[in-house]
This record gives C-alpha cells, structure tokens and sequence, in this order.
C-alpha cells in the first residue's frame, strides 16, 4: 500500500519505516523543515512538502493531529489516527474523543487507550529489533549513562543527573539523548549505531520522563536495568511494574536516591542483573517487529473496511 505519513517523531518512523517494508510512504514535513538528515532512510520513504502531496497514488493516512486528520477525510483517504501523547488535558481529551469517534486509532499502550477513549483503540507496540542491540558488558563499569528528556518546565529535583549524581557520587555520568545547558557533556543521540554503542558502553539507565518511551525500552532491549519515576501518564504498566520485577519505580526524587544507593551497593549486584534480565524478556514477548507489523496492518485493513 502507498501512505501518507505525517511526521511526529524522527526516530520512532525510522523504525516504522524499516519494518514496515512491504509498503510506501509519503511523510509530509511540518512547513518549514527540511528532510532529516542524519541518518539513512530506507528506499520505501520519501519526503515531501503538504502541498506537493501526491493523492491520486494515496491508499492511506496516518494523522498525528486533527487538521491532518481532517484533511485526509476531506480527499477520502482512510485514515489512522496515530496518538503519540497522553491527553494535556480533558477538553483536548474530549475534542479527539468527538472528532475520533468510530475512527482506527493507534495508540503505545493499553494505558494510553484508557486514558484516550477515543476511536477504535488498535495497541502498537514499539518495534525494536532486539538483534541490532549487542555488546551489554554488565554492571557498574567506568560510567552510568543517564539519558533523560531535559524539558525545562521540569522540576530541577526530577532530572536524573541529580538524582544519580546524590545517588552514587563517585561515577562519572554521561547524559544521552537529549542536548541541554544544565547538564555537563549532555549529547544528542541522532542514529542507531549512536545508541547501540552508548548501550554497549554504559550500565545504568535513569528515565525521569513522563512515560516509558523508545529510548528506555532500548536500554532493557540490552538487558539494562532501567530505573524510572513513576508517574500517572507512565505507559506499559501492564508489562513493566513491581510484580514483573522488570523495572525499578520511585513515586519521587528522593526515593529514587535512596533505591539507586541500594541497589548500586556492590553485594546487591544481582539485584540489578535480574532487573535486567526480566526486563530484556518481557522486551522481546511484548515488542518485536512481529507484533508491531501486525498491529499495523490490522490498522490499516481495518481503516479501509471502515472507510468502505
């Protein structure tokens, strides 16, 4: 099939993209951007401009907004809508609910859905090719990375280079996947061989975000222990809690200090190798590109019948 993809997240379609390979995509670039640059994109994707689109060749669309949603309704394109965010708030809550009513609906998780109500509720897992990611060495080396999503809205307690650097005072700290003034040698994870290589050389992953996303789903790929705060937008909690024992959670800063001081006490290592481990199996059960394509389709299958 031939869709339309609206742009939402760099990263996040190039795994689309490369999995989903038995389609093509035209991705639409918000007004003003050029076509990323770097890292390879596979041959079944071309960027575009909204005013360049193609729709005699269009089979179907993925909307990440109402405007494009609507569009794609008004040149009777199928449409997925795609829902990359919780709800801000429940009047936005309430407008997809209306505008969405009946239609295909993506979402990351069955929490999302829930939170969502909108739609005919199609749960995509995040396909990570478990095989691209090699090379763990174990616990406590040289460095723990923290990698986190320095929003500077954010309270200052609840980034995880405070929290770790209180924790466990003594190791250097390299912050990935996000750029910011605030933190010493922060550095921006733009490729997949980038992300591989901090995963193969670094211990410890500390997710401070609002929700469980690609980033710390690839650290227990590897068989990383991922400490996370928890709050009420956190994805996956079905899969990754205290009774799976697959993931550390803190209800707030100061809890996280005083766990991360326990559990990186050298005589608690297995502690953390388990964590790992449950965490690295659960990845490969509940995210493989298997699913994520069946997923998918299912989206897609359903958003033509539903048009027809």
């Amino acid at each position: 099939m031939v869709l339309l993809q609206q742009r939402y997240h760099d990263q996040c379609e190039w795994y689309q993209y490369t999995t989903l390979k038995e389609h093509f995509f035209y991705s639409v670039l918000p007004e003003g951007q050029g076509a990323p640059w770097k890292r390879k994109y596979p041959d079944n994707v071309i960027f575009i401009m909204k005013k360049d689109i193609p729709w005699g060749k269009i089979d179907i669309g993925i909307a990440t907004d109402l405007d494009f949603f609507k569009m794609l309704l008004d040149h009777n394109i199928p449409a997925v809508f795609h829902i990359d965010q919780m709800p801000p708030n429940e009047t936005e809550k309430n407008k997809h609910i209306i505008e969405l009513n009946g239609h295909i609906t993506l979402y990351w998780s069955s929490e999302e859905a829930t939170q969502w109500g909108a739609g005919i509720s199609i749960i995509r897992p995040h396909p990570i090719d478990t095989n691209r990611f090699k090379g763990y060495r174990g616990i406590l080396k040289e460095a723990i990375t923290v990698a986190t999503r320095p929003i500077g809205q954010w309270p200052r307690e609840m980034k995880g280079y405070d929290i770790l650097k209180k924790a466990y005072p003594q190791i250097p700290i390299q912050v990935i996947a996000g750029k910011d003034s605030e933190f010493p040698n922060s550095k921006q994870i733009m490729t997949e061989e980038e992300m591989i290589w901090h995963m193969a050389n670094y211990s410890l992953y500390f997710n401070c975000g609002f929700k469980l996303d690609r980033t710390p789903l690839e650290a227990m790929a590897v068989g990383m222990p991922v400490f996370a705060i928890r709050h009420r937008f956190n994805a996956y909690k079905d899969m990754f809690n205290e009774n799976t024992m697959n993931i550390a959670y803190f209800d707030t800063a100061d809890k996280m200090i005083e766990g991360a001081q326990l559990y990186l006490r050298p005589d608690n290592f297995y502690m953390l190798r388990a964590l790992g481990e449950a965490a690295q199996k659960t990845i490969k059960e509940h995210f493989n590109p298997v699913i994520s394509i069946s997923q998918w389709n299912k989206a897609f299958n359903l958003a033509i019948k539903n048009h027809k």
